[in-house]
């Protein structure tokens, strides 16, 4: 029996899934365990038949002792974290201990809140430390501070998959206390903030995309890179994995080789280490882990003359991996990482051989070296394509087809530009190497710039991102229908007179597949979406321009689409991100093109049954525009002259228009306003573009109704607009401003004192990017970046 490790570290995944799931809905744990015997019987059937050289006959012993130790080993893993991770928040939430440990991860911009640090107390809690400012400390130094601790459940499994027990606000003033002795982390975050801090100043407007490139930093991508990188498929180079790990193998091996030192050990002692520096000022990434590791043990097959098996070795990391953190399950990253090393396994080197070998049959000829260098990166990404398809349609709803060939063009191209950017930082940390550094910094600007006109190219395809929206039924059927069809194709040598024994065993690998993926499913979905139940309120960074999305479930509200970056696509992909099926409604405030100019792309790309304006005149072009876009897409055209509801859910929207004039000419001033109202508890307020002639009608009319938790600053933060009386009777505890970069002198500094004097929070789309509200109608939480 062949590559148990592969098995068993399957069957670990499948259980620890299973079981998370179960007890998610409030199963007993013996019930559980179980269900987890059975799901490890059916995914023990699917390895046995789509994998190979794991075949019958077979040792039923070694199968059966893989796989129920697996089972017992994954249900008790699961087990003791769960009770530990429910004793650690309970303990935490029991004391007052006001001293903390910094961890290793340190003012991530793209995490919760403004800015998170990962801390630990005496409880053992890891608790995501939200601040305004950066943190002046280092992993391992102490923090003593008054933090209130709470549970976050917009995002209960996803902290649980990551290790964090609790988010944590500062009540008080913080004091940081050193840490002198020698920190391994501490050394690592060094590292990697001097290599980030040389990048900026080498590469000036190009250090977004090379901290993401060699640090796997995607906090300084401008949403514009990261939507173009993603829309042509070659996003996932900004995630350190075995690309960046195989480039470094390659350019340390030609170092060596030029050193001429070509015995193996040699090359295992220097290249190992490096590997490993890599994979500390990368953060210890689930796809830097199972890379570097890989690498590590083929470069110790030869020391030893040995081959690796890649698969039973793949299983063998993903056994270590959840043993020592059975949370990582449910982790999206895990999931595409393996999937995809698993394809490339399987599917890359004898899809080349047969395209090779059917050239040579038709031709006579063999493939040169230099196409055949390409073709190899095609069969690459179609095979990596392929196994993470299930995983991205289930979590993205979008499968990027074009990466098949912007793969073929952008990696070699990010290959070198890679190793330049290595020597560049090489040379950057000697003196007296100024003019070599610059050298070597032009050449990666250059790069830099090549790479993102590729992925620019390649976005404007028809492939560039395809929708395809599933539930969790759609997607299990998928890879249940994959599982099968891998099989058939295994057994498709074997004698005609089995040929219905095997059309019937598919069908059961079919039946099996889909009802464990289906469980599974479901608490790995809650990653990506852990309550519908809850009520999102978002900020869509559109640049210089206004686009918020209100969703309750699967259904949304778009009040305003307008700005000036690729707006639609910057909506769609929030709306994919949350899982949205339906939108209910398009409110355009007014019809001025920062509020409006992608109204049309977002009908070509969504069905909208419904569209509301304002009844007061616009611009007649843009009328008009919008007119024929509704007539196409035989939508409702409503046109609003008295305050109106529409609801959601538990969500109701107020649209207001008493402070419409027809005769005022300013269509500021005109813009509908908004207040959504979730439960009767929380509120949010939506204002356009009005001026402070419209707010005080406002507060004429309408007084304390227009109470609200969250504002919509008015005119991207204009000096004409937030009124101290318009103010005064919306008492926001936090006000978003969605604006760019402009030259109106947007926010202007009178808007912002106003706000501050009212006691509000101030935070802005061009500071923190796409700003996102989630609230139960009691708590509010805030999430920004990505």
């Amino acid at each position: 029996m062949k590559r148990l490790f592969l098995i068993s570290g399957l069957t670990l995944l499948t259980t620890i899934i299973l079981c998370e799931t179960l007890g998610y809905y409030g199963y007993n744990r013996f019930p559980i365990i179980i269900a987890s015997v059975l799901s490890a019987v059916a995914g023990a059937l699917l390895i046995i038949s789509v994998i190979p050289d794991v075949d019958f006959p077979l040792n039923i012993k070694h199968f059966t002792v893989a796989i129920f130790t697996s089972v017992i080993l994954g249900s008790l893993l699961w087990t003791i974290y769960d009770v530990s991770y429910s004793d650690t928040i309970a303990k935490r939430l029991a004391t007052d201990s006001n001293v903390f440990t910094v961890g290793s991860s340190v003012n991530v911009k793209t995490s919760k809140g403004y800015l998170s640090t990962v801390i630990c107390d005496e409880t053992n809690a890891n608790i995501s430390l939200l601040t305004t400012e950066k943190l002046r400390a280092f992993p391992d130094d102490k923090i003593i501070a008054d933090i209130k601790c709470s549970v976050d459940r917009s995002r209960l499994l996803y902290n649980k998959s990551s290790g964090i027990h609790l988010s944590g606000e500062v009540t008080g003033k913080i004091t940081v206390i050193e840490n002198d002795r020698f920190s391994f982390y501490r050394l690592l975050y060094t590292l990697r903030n001097q290599i980030k801090l040389h990048i900026n100043t080498e590469t000036g407007e190009e250090s977004g995309f090379l901290n993401a490139l060699i640090l796997g930093d995607k906090s300084g991508l401008s949403f514009e890179d990261k939507s173009t990188l993603q829309l042509a498929g070659i996003y996932h180079i900004c995630a350190v994995s075995g690309l960046h790990v195989s480039i470094m193998c390659m350019f340390v091996g030609y170092i060596i080789d030029f050193l001429n030192i070509n015995k193996s050990k040699p090359r295992f002692f220097v290249t190992v280490p490096i590997l490993f520096i890599l994979l500390g000022i990368t953060g210890f990434s689930v796809s830097a882990i199972r890379a570097v590791f890989m690498a590590s043990c083929a470069l110790l097959g030869r020391v030893f003359l040995r081959r690796t098996d890649s698969l039973n070795f793949l299983g063998l990391i993903l056994s270590l991996i959840l043993i020592i953190s059975p949370s990582s399950a449910f982790s999206p990253s895990l999931l595409l990482s393996f999937m995809a090393t698993m394809g490339i396994i399987l599917l890359a080197n004898p899809m080349q051989k047969w395209i090779t070998t059917c050239v040579f049959i038709k031709t006579g000829k063999i493939i040169p070296d230099l196409l055949s260098f390409f073709l190899g990166i095609f069969c690459v990404s179609v095979a990596a394509t392929t196994f993470t398809a299930v995983v991205s349609v289930y979590f993205f709803s979008t499968v990027s087809l074009c990466g098949l060939l912007a793969n073929i063009i952008a990696l070699p191209l990010v290959t070198v530009v890679y190793i330049l950017t290595v020597v560049m930082l090489f040379f950057s940390f000697l003196p007296f190497c100024g003019s070599i550094t610059l050298l070597f910094a032009q050449l990666v600007k250059i790069g830099v710039k090549l790479i993102m006109n590729i992925a620019s190219w390649f976005t404007e395809s028809v492939f560039a991102k395809t929708d395809l929206s599933m539930n969790a039924i759609g997607s299990c059927a998928l890879l249940a229908l994959v599982a099968a069809l891998l099989y058939l194709y295994k057994n498709r040598k074997k004698p005609k007179k089995k040929r219905k024994q095997r059309v019937a065993f598919s069908g059961v690998i079919f039946a099996l597949v889909f009802v464990v993926s289906l469980f599974g499913g479901t608490a790995v979905k809650s990653v990506a979406d852990p309550d519908d139940q809850l009520y999102h309120v978002a900020f869509i960074d559109v640049g210089q321009g206004m686009s918020s999305v209100i969703s309750y479930g699967d259904s949304a509200v778009i009040i305003d689409c307008g700005g000036s970056k690729t707006v639609s696509s910057a909506i769609t992909d929030y709306l994919h991100s949350k899982s949205i099926k339906n939108i209910k409604s398009v409110i355009l405030s007014h019809l001025h093109s920062d509020h409006c100019n992608a109204f049309v792309s977002l009908l070509d790309d969504w069905d909208v049954p419904e569209v509301i304006i304002p009844y007061t005149e616009g611009d007649p072009g843009v009328y008009l525009e919008i007119l024929e876009a509704v007539y196409e897409e035989e939508a409702d055209l409503v046109v609003i002259e008295k305050d109106t509801v529409r609801t959601i859910g538990n969500m109701s929207l107020f649209i207001l228009t008493n402070h419409l004039d027809p005769e005022n000419s300013d269509q500021n001033d005109n813009s509908l306003v908004v207040i959504s109202d979730y439960s009767g508890t929380f509120r949010a307020l939506f204002s356009g573009d009005i001026t402070e002639i419209s707010e005080k009608k406002l507060v004429s009319s309408y007084g304390d109704f227009l109470d609200c938790k969250v504002l919509g600053v008015a005119h991207h933060g204009s000096k004409y607009s937030s009124s101290e009386i318009f103010l005064d009777e919306v008492s926001p505890l936090l006000s978003i401003i969605s604006v760019g970069k402009n030259s109106y002198g947007h926010p202007s500094s009178e808007a912002i004192d106003r706000l501050l004097d009212c006691g509000s929070t101030i935070m802005t789309t061009l500071d923190y990017g796409t700003i996102e509200i989630v609230t139960d109608g009691v708590n509010m939480d805030v999430l920004c970046g990505e």
